[in-house]
């Protein structure tokens, strides 16, 4: 089932909050103030997303020097992602959506149950500054980070 498309670049993100792998829950409000990296992801243990998810903790001090954070989206429990997290040693919180309100709310694709890869850019007041469908590199969102570049490249 397809959803309505991605939020595009100048729309204020949803509101949201959902339960973090570190056994917490954490919303928007959180992250008032600064960046925000939103992925949302298809699932948990599979080699893309692994890779995605890895390169964003491979740079995430560059991520927190350009004043941002990242939350990680999917459906998976929270048992999941914490398994997940602590096998790849990810130092951001990975939500779980488990009714896919906050994908709905984006408008994030669902495909067999999964996520359309999907990676957003919040400023610091909350709204986008960057959507893309796929794996962005981190240049890339740092870019929209210290520039707020409009980048819309696939969202249709």
């Amino acid at each position: 089932q397809a959803w309505a498309r991605p939020l595009k670049v100048g729309t204020p993100a949803p509101e949201f909050s959902a339960p973090s792998h570190k056994a917490v829950d954490v919303g928007l409000e959180d992250f008032r103030g600064r960046p925000l990296i939103v992925v949302f992801y298809p699932a948990d243990f599979t080699p893309g997303c692994t890779v995605q998810l890895c390169s964003l903790r491979d740079h995430y001090d560059r991520v927190r020097a350009a004043g941002a954070e990242v939350v990680a989206i999917n459906s998976a429990d929270v048992a999941s992602h914490r398994n997940f997290a602590q096998k790849h040693h990810l130092p951001f919180h990975v939500l779980a959506d488990k009714d896919n309100r906050i994908a709905r709310a984006f408008g994030v694709g669902n495909h067999w149950g999964f996520n359309t890869r999907t990676v957003f850019v919040l400023d610091e007041t909350g709204r986008v500054i960057f959507a893309d469908e796929g794996m962005p590199s981190v240049e890339t969102l740092l870019n929209a980070i210290q520039n707020h570049t409009v980048h819309n490249s696939t969202i249709r």
